[in-house]
């Protein structure tokens, strides 16, 4: 079974009313289904959050917007050759793909969209000091970066929430090695 067929499986079953620990042994009981299942959220917690995580989905296609325009400008500044503009929408991209699997409440995709706004913040920051021209330009610069901070909150706290048992490299487990999902019943 591939991971989209594994998702599926725990998603149907989740909505069934199935508990974690039923789906991990039916599954196989292998890592990767414990990773799913713990990068799944619940369907409550996924209504009670739908409209937070709109405003994720919302704050990422607006930095894909930017930065398509960022690299657009760019390829037209430098007059760069025709081959070079597919590289140009590497990173906008990347960002609605990631846009599209939060909107669908992917779980993995929380940590590695905050991460990834962390990243453009503080490269921007770099920046920060060569556009203190005048108050208009520090008021652009606020207006662009504030919803990207705001977005790395929102979705380190959406991973946090939705997906306790979603660790930073699979799914959490106690001291004992046992994966957490199971002793939560849920």
């Amino acid at each position: 079974m591939n991971i989209k067929e594994t998702v599926n499986k725990v998603e149907s079953r989740l909505l069934e009313g199935a508990n974690r620990d039923d789906i991990f042994r039916e599954l196989g009981g292998t890592d990767d289904v414990a990773r799913v299942i713990a990068s799944t959220p619940d369907f409550q917690l996924r209504q009670k959050y739908a409209k937070l995580n709109w405003v994720l989905v919302s704050i990422i296609t607006y930095f894909a917007l930017f930065k398509l325009i960022d690299s657009i400008s760019v390829f037209l500044d430098n007059k760069l050759p025709l081959y070079f503009f597919p590289m140009l929408l590497f990173v906008p991209g990347v960002a609605i793909y990631f846009a599209i699997q939060i909107k669908i409440f992917r779980g993995g995709f929380y940590l590695i969209a905050g991460l990834l706004l962390i990243a453009v913040t503080i490269n921007s920051g770099k920046t920060f000091d060569s556009m203190m021209i005048n108050a208009r330009s520090v008021g652009l610069w606020i207006a662009f970066y504030s919803p990207l901070v705001a977005g790395c909150i929102i979705a380190f706290f959406l991973k946090r929430k939705l997906c306790p048992h979603l660790g930073y490299m699979g799914a959490k487990t106690d001291s004992s090695g046992n994966y957490k999902f199971i002793n939560n019943n849920g």
